[in-house]
């Protein structure tokens, strides 16, 4: 096999080196009966950055942006909670016009609206992360852009795009009034409450429980609690239903005030169906505690793969725990089925499938986000180890399924969930596509490529199935650019393939020929 320094020699005729036995001069020179010599000084770029180089100045960042977020909060503690939240509100409650684009009637409990500023609504976009690498390069910083241009071919566009932030809305200084707001008549709320639980997102998006969610009612309007500690936590939670539900309109309250109507449902209340498996989240958050924070840079390779196999076996252990009806699987065909029993109301098939997709989803996010971490290992001008480099491989081939099933589950819900979709896709789909994106990048003519490339495609199909006749612009706006930054991605990975065609790059970024 070629060793992963070519001889003198063979280095000054461009020929490949070979060498049987290691110690033993390569074929040319044993066959010239010239002496093997491996003397010569690789001249690197002065410029060129080391990858301790750049772990320091990593870290020195991390530490800086969490010195400026630690003050930040600090700041933020004698800041109102009130205000405009950044957040839209789910799709399937607009029963008036969002909140984004207009000035919100009802004020913050407490605070005066003719002193509290106008708002500067943002949606909170998608944050993929700054974990993505190929041989310790951040494929997100300046030296990683370089790297896409370099294998593409092409200018690379994409700090053109806000998915890579997460801006907070800009608020000013609130004043509170000491006479606080009351909460409209119990019913009212009760109806609110209602609307919520019998609505869709109510399904998609099941992050409250019923059965809880009543008590807190009963706490909001217990005037025998004394204890305001008790109460104003729960009045709260009452108010955020309203704004949820109403959509900061404040004449919605008055139309419910003459026309509340008890509905009384004929089956008993569904069991809540958490949208989150809690013994996942944990494996989620162990996993961005050991690879995603700073000490996971002073990390050696060996233990950085051990942290993964770890990571991996716990995440394996869950989901064989899993009720084999809802268990997630990697590889997720084009036609999801569901065996559901015929006896389930509309409703609680809808719930159902709900659970379902969300825990898959989940499930493949997790794989991603623990196996494309093993790119980190290596060094840009070396190749790495055979062995080293069949455990990358085999990493990035687990992300890079995932990917594809999250694509597959994605092009099937939009149907399923309309509108509600939209957020869905959006936090999902960015996720999916860098590991497709970046192996097509490495190997543009590999087997699986064309495929993969029609996969990250499809995604303009996905976003235009939304419906977007109730959606508002913000949120139109933004679907359109989760749909366009995956287009970048095809667009660098078609000129990659090209530039392989041209001859004019290797075939495979991951191997260094010299």
């Amino acid at each position: 096999m070629p060793p992963r320094r070519a001889c003198d020699t063979c280095y000054k005729r461009k020929i490949q080196c070979l060498i049987k036995t290691q110690g033993d001069p390569c074929d040319w020179c044993d066959s010239q009966g010239l002496t093997c010599t491996f003397d010569r000084v690789i001249q690197k770029d002065p410029n060129k950055r080391t990858t301790s180089d750049v772990v320091q100045e990593l870290s020195r960042r991390v530490e800086t942006l969490e010195e400026a977020l630690q003050t930040a909060l600090t700041n933020s503690t004698n800041m109102s909670v009130g205000g405009p939240s950044p957040w839209s509100e789910p799709t399937s409650l607009r029963f008036a016009s969002s909140p984004i684009t207009r000035q919100p009637v009802i004020s913050p409990i407490g605070v005066s609206p003719s002193t509290r500023p106008k708002a500067v609504y943002k949606l909170c976009r998608c944050h993929i992360g700054t974990n993505w690498y190929f041989k310790g390069i951040g494929i997100l910083s300046d030296r990683g852009w370089q790297w896409i241009s370099d294998g593409a071919g092409e200018r690379v566009f994409l700090k053109n795009f806000d998915i890579f932030g997460n801006p907070a809305p800009l608020l000013g200084s609130v004043s509170f009034s000491e006479t606080p707001r009351v909460l409209p008549p119990r019913a009212i709320c009760a109806h609110v409450v209602e609307l919520f639980f019998k609505s869709k997102t109510a399904v998609i998006f099941p992050f409250l429980e019923r059965g809880l969610f009543e008590g807190t009612l009963s706490r909001a309007f217990d005037e025998g609690v004394v204890d305001m500690g008790r109460r104003a936590p729960a009045e709260a939670c009452l108010w955020a239903m309203i704004a949820l539900v109403l959509a900061g309109n404040s004449s919605s309250v008055k139309k419910l005030e003459g026309n509340v109507v008890k509905q009384q449902s004929a089956s008993p209340a569904p069991v809540a169906c958490l949208p989150r498996d809690t013994n996942l989240a944990r494996i989620k958050e162990n996993a961005s505690n050991i690879l995603c924070s700073p000490r996971a840079f002073k990390y050696t390779e060996g233990e950085l793969l051990a942290h993964v196999r770890q990571l991996d076996d716990e995440l394996e252990e869950w989901r064989l725990s899993i009720n084999a009806s809802y268990r997630p699987r990697l590889s997720i065909s084009s036609d999801l089925v569901f065996g559901l029993p015929a006896s389930l109301s509309e409703r609680d098939r809808m719930k159902e499938r709900t659970y379902f997709i969300n825990l898959q989803l989940d499930y493949l996010f997790t794989i991603i986000n623990i196996h494309t971490l093993v790119r980190k290992c290596g060094d840009l001008e070396e190749n790495l180890p055979d062995d080293l480099h069949s455990v990358v491989h085999s990493s990035a081939d687990l992300s890079i399924e995932a990917s594809r099933s999250i694509f597959r589950i994605l092009d099937q819900i939009v149907e399923l969930w309309e509108e509600d979709a939209l957020w869905i896709v959006s936090h999902y789909a960015p996720m999916a596509a860098m590991p497709l994106f970046m192996n097509i990048l490495i190997h543009p003519l590999g087997s699986s490529a064309d495929n993969d490339l029609h996969i990250l495609s499809s995604i303009s199909k996905i976003t235009r199935k939304i419906p977007s006749d109730r959606l508002p612009m913000e949120e139109i706006e933004h679907i359109q650019e989760i749909s366009e930054f995956v287009m970048e991605l095809v667009r660098l990975s078609h000129s990659a393939a090209w530039k392989v065609k041209r001859g004019e790059r290797e075939h495979d970024l991951d191997i260094i020929h010299t």
